[in-house]
C-alpha cells in the first residue's frame, strides 16, 4: 500500500511540474554574450518579475531552473559551461511566476534546440 501511495505522489508531482512548465508566460528579455574576463556571475529575481543575470552560463541557468546540483547535469556541450551571458528580463504577467517557471520558459525560448546563439 505504501508503495502505491509513493508512486501516486510522484506521479502527481510530475503532473504539477509538467503543467507549470507548460503555462504560457509573457515577458521581454535581452540575452547577450558577456565577453568580460571577470568570471564572477550574479543572478537576481526581484519582486514584480524583474530578472537580472550578469556573466552566467547556460549551465547555471539550468541548475536554477530545475533546482539540480552540478553533478546531476551531465552530457551538456562544452559551451554550456564556458560561454557567459548577460540577461535583463521583465515578466509582464500578474501575479508573477516563480523564478523556476520563468527560467524554464526563458531557457526553452532562448536556448532551445531551434535557437542559434552567438558562441
Amino acid at each position: 500500500m505504501s508503495h502505491f501511495v509513493g508512486t501516486l505522489v510522484l506521479a502527481t508531482a510530475g503532473l504539477a511540474v509538467a503543467s507549470a512548465s507548460a503555462q504560457s508566460i509573457s515577458y521581454v528579455a535581452s540575452v547577450k554574450p558577456n565577453n568580460s574576463a571577470d568570471p564572477r556571475g550574479l543572478t537576481e529575481y526581484q519582486p514584480r518579475g524583474r530578472f537580472t543575470a550578469i556573466a552566467v552560463t547556460a549551465r547555471t541557468l539550468v541548475r536554477l531552473a530545475y533546482r539540480i546540483q552540478d553533478y546531476q547535469l551531465v552530457g551538456a556541450p562544452a559551451w554550456f559551461s564556458t560561454i557567459r551571458y548577460d540577461i535583463a528580463a521583465k515578466v509582464e504577467d500578474n501575479p508573477t511566476p516563480s523564478l523556476q517557471t520563468f527560467l524554464q520558459t526563458l531557457l526553452k525560448d532562448r536556448f532551445g534546440p531551434n535557437r542559434r546563439l552567438r558562441r
